[in-house]
This record gives C-alpha cells, structure tokens and sequence, in this order.
C-alpha cells in the first residue's frame, strides 16, 4: 500500500510491536526506514520532509510510551498544518486484558493532536 501511495520513505522509533513492519521492510530496496533515536526525533524528521517535500510523511511510533512522547511535537506539526500520516504499534490484543506493559489508550493520545483517529483491534 504505501508503494501505491508514492512513500519512498518511513520515519520513526520502532520497538518490538514493529518487527514485522521492519522485517518487511529489511527486503525492500525502494522503501527506506529513517531510525531516530527518541519519538519527538522522528516527528520533527518527519515534519521536516514533509514540508520540505510537499509531500505527506508515513510516521510508525512504539506503542503509547511512543506516542506520549511524540504529542508535543505532533501539536507542532498540527498547528504547521503538515500532512502526516501516523501509525503506533499496540500490544496484542489476545493479551490486553492483562494490561501488558505499554499497552494504553492510543486513539485517545492521539485525539489532540490528529485530525482522525482509528484503532483496528486484532487478537490474531
């Protein structure tokens, strides 16, 4: 899908709920994972390329620690009006009524500071 879309390029901070996006992505030659080291890194990376370009950014955060540390620099590129496209990773969903750690709330982290919201739920 993101190769339909015209995304050469992926910005984030991935963690162990993004393994499978980053073994997927370990083959592919024409998609290029941009490692920053810290959430709000990889938002303002993003931004950048995103402003720069014309173009919206696909952004990938770990989990809602993630997320939580990227809100302050997604207000930024809300109030830019920068066109982002961001997706967190969730614990999996066969194990979230044990409140695993980093499992949270993502769709209400991101309410503020987004323009739409969406949670798919999968247990596998």
């Amino acid at each position: 899908m993101l190769r339909s879309e015209g995304v050469r390029h992926l910005f984030g901070n991935p963690g162990s709920t993004e393994l499978p996006l980053i073994d997927a992505l370990a083959g592919a030659d024409d998609l290029h994972y941009v490692l920053a080291l810290q959430e709000a890194t990889a938002v303002a990376v993003a931004d950048g390329y995103a402003q720069a370009t014309g173009r919206p950014a696909f952004l990938n955060l770990h989990t809602s620690a993630g997320l939580g540390n990227a809100v302050g620099a997604l207000t930024n590129a809300q109030a830019n009006q920068t066109p982002l496209v961001v997706t967190a990773g969730q614990q999996d969903y066969r194990h979230i009524a044990t409140d695993p750690l980093l499992a949270g709330d993502l769709t209400g982290l991101a309410r503020s500071v987004s323009k739409w919201s969406h949670e798919s739920a999968y247990g596998g």
